[in-house]
């Protein structure tokens, strides 16, 4: 017999959405507020990466315990599966994710509303972490979602 790592969550009516992060890998999409999709093939992010991600994060006046990573090369994911299962705020996609076939890919750094999310696209991490100008126009693209959702 297997036993459960969280019997609670059996139940409990809430979504659940299972992740490959972590050792406990089951995460309650009420509270995350900030999701980060990205397409990388490597095992992990870098610790640079990691951190420039949770600096970013926590700029935008959100907690670690509201975010989550997503590496879309990894985890199947769409724009409906993200509707349905998290209730967050800000969707923040690096590089050229595409989310949903019925979306053209929006301009980088220009936020769209969807419903009650806001998708912004943006450069690949590795390009974040180089290049300050294509930050900079993150954060100002940041700063003008922040606004709305306040």
């Amino acid at each position: 017999m297997t036993k459960l790592q969280s019997p609670s969550l059996m139940f409990e009516r809430q979504k659940i959405y299972k992740t490959n992060f972590g050792a406990n890998n089951l995460v309650d999409g009420k509270n995350i507020k900030i999701l980060l999709v990205y397409a990388d093939y490597k095992e992990d992010l870098t610790a640079s990466q990691t951190d420039m991600l949770s600096k970013l994060v926590t700029a935008c006046g959100f907690t670690e315990k509201e975010k989550l990573l997503i590496n879309a090369a990894k985890e199947k994911i769409s724009l409906a599966q993200i509707q349905a299962n998290f209730a967050a705020a800000l969707v923040v996609v690096f590089d050229n994710v595409k989310l949903s076939n019925n979306m053209i890919l929006p301009a980088k750094n220009f936020p769209v509303q969807v419903g009650t999310q806001y998708l912004l696209y943006t450069v690949s991490i590795a390009k974040l972490e180089t290049d300050k100008a294509e930050k900079a126009r993150l954060w100002s693209a940041l700063q003008g979602v922040l606004k709305q959702l306040k």
